[in-house]
This record gives C-alpha cells, sequence and structure tokens, in this order.
C-alpha cells in the first residue's frame, strides 16, 4: 500500500477515535462506581473529567462502552500528598 494510503486509514481511525461516545464514571472508596456523564470525543472527555475531579478525591475515568476501552482517568492529586 501507498503512503497515501496509509495515511488516509490512519486519519479516518484517529477521525472515528475523536468522535466516539464515552461515558464518565466516578470511582468511590468503597470500590464502586457511579455514572456521572456522557460526552462526544476524546478532547470532551478528558476536559469532562478534569472538571469533575476538581469537585472530589475519588478516581474519574472515561470508557468506550461498545469496546470496553478505558481511554482516559483522573484522580485527584492532593489525595496523594496528604
Amino acid at each position: 500500500m501507498s503512503d497515501t494510503v496509509h495515511t488516509t486509514m490512519r486519519t479516518r481511525d484517529i477521525s472515528r477515535r475523536m468522535n466516539r461516545e464515552y461515558d464518565l464514571f466516578e470511582k468511590m472508596p468503597d470500590g464502586s462506581v457511579e455514572w456521572k456523564d456522557f460526552v462526544q470525543g476524546l478532547e470532551n472527555a478528558r476536559l469532562r473529567l478534569a472538571r469533575l475531579s476538581e469537585r472530589s478525591s475519588n478516581e474519574f475515568f472515561a470508557i468506550h462502552i461498545p469496546t470496553k476501552q478505558i481511554v482516559a482517568r483522573v484522580s485527584d492529586r492532593r489525595k496523594s500528598d496528604a
């Protein structure tokens, strides 16, 4: 395959991932998880996780449900500094 075809395939794959839908969860101290939000796009997921983590010292994560892939995690660093 030519470089152009490979580049086009990679671009399409990246575009698909950026437009995926993600569910956001908070991991509670007892190990249970609580659904928090739903966003479209990986960058939106990361931004929303950052905002959620400002309100809690718990861990938050974004998952693409169809693939069960966790794409981002955020935890409050203040907890580890204590």
